[in-house]
């Protein structure tokens, strides 16, 4: 599966704003109206998948906001009268949105990234500071729809069943039924499909053999683990199988009797 395409790179200037399901939904709250409207301007030159909702200028004009308009994610400055930004936080309790902080104090990053802010911005910060943070907004809201997609589908029936494998950058979905077998390599894991490419997760082939027992997939070595419904024969003799893309693999002498136990259905004497 390809990665979706970021569409956050600078477009031409534009006027008007994404207005669909992809856009992130976003609410500016800063009490300097000046800081507004220059993040506004940024925004709307180097981020256009971002829908600015509305702009406040009180911790308290942005809670009424986000009661009403439930945003993607927010900008929220800090140090601002009445309200602080993180006590706007604390006075909305549990939230469903990412946080941005900007301010000009760089005392505050510990607290932001304790109230779990996705990123921190300090003023005055630049276009590629502010496209990187956009930038993980978007990567989030993207993986966590395509998982909830894929979640949907494996709760189905006679639908195909779906692994996630974390990648570099992103994240690629493998229909289970067409894994031939998994390979360890190093640390890390090697997945062999019946289109003929190969997948690579940082993980351990023990995670996904916890994962894939479900599916009865089999571990025949320390370095492999096989879909059974990919085996075409198997040597006794040799410890050897055959799987449905020609490549042989050891079976070792220590895996051997479960794997027939399991696989083949035969008990040993």
């Amino acid at each position: 599966m390809q990665l979706l395409k970021n569409p956050l790179e600078p477009k031409s200037s534009s006027k008007s704003q994404s207005n669909n399901d992809m856009a992130i939904k976003t609410i500016l709250i800063d009490d300097e109206k000046h800081a507004l409207e220059s993040l506004e301007r940024d925004l709307l030159k180097h981020c256009p998948h971002v829908e600015i909702l509305t702009s406040c200028q009180s911790a308290g004009e942005g809670i009424l906001a986000i009661k009403e308009l439930s945003p993607d994610l927010i900008f929220l400055d800090i140090n601002m009268p009445g309200m602080t930004g993180f006590q706007l936080l604390d006075a909305l309790g549990e939230y469903d949105f990412e946080v941005i902080i900007t301010t000009a104090h760089s005392s505050h990053a510990a607290e932001a990234y304790k109230q779990e802010a996705i990123d921190f911005l300090e003023k005055p910060y630049d276009s590629d500071s502010l496209k990187k943070a956009v930038r993980k907004v978007w990567d989030k809201k993207n993986s966590l729809s395509l998982e909830s997609y894929f979640e949907q589908l494996n709760q189905g029936q006679n639908l195909k069943k779906y692994l996630r494998i974390r990648s570099l950058g992103g994240f690629d979905w493998v229909i289970i039924d067409e894994i031939i077998y998994c390979e360890a390599d190093g640390g890390s894991t090697k997945f062999v499909r019946a289109n003929g490419s190969a997948l690579y997760s940082s993980r351990n082939l023990g995670h996904f053999e916890a994962i894939l027992a479900p599916y009865h997939f089999c571990r025949i070595h320390a370095r492999h683990l096989i879909n059974p419904d990919h085996l075409v024969q198997f040597n006794n003799k040799e410890r050897e199988v055959k799987m449905s893309n020609g490549t042989r693999l050891s079976v070792s002498n220590a895996k051997s009797s479960d794997f027939i136990q399991h696989v083949i259905g035969l008990s040993i004497d």
